[in-house]
């Protein structure tokens, strides 16, 4: 890139990471309506 020596893995790193946020992202509504009604079932 814009430098020498750059690490072939360090693209996968970070499209790693951003696959891994937006999957998160995506999933995180489903957990939230999964535990949504325990919560509100405990005092």
């Amino acid at each position: 890139m814009g430098y020498n020596g750059a690490p072939w893995y360090f693209e996968f790193v970070i499209v790693g990471i951003a696959v891994s946020t937006l999957g998160l992202m995506r999933l995180f509504p489903v957990f939230w309506q999964l535990k949504a009604p325990k919560a509100r079932a405990e005092p």
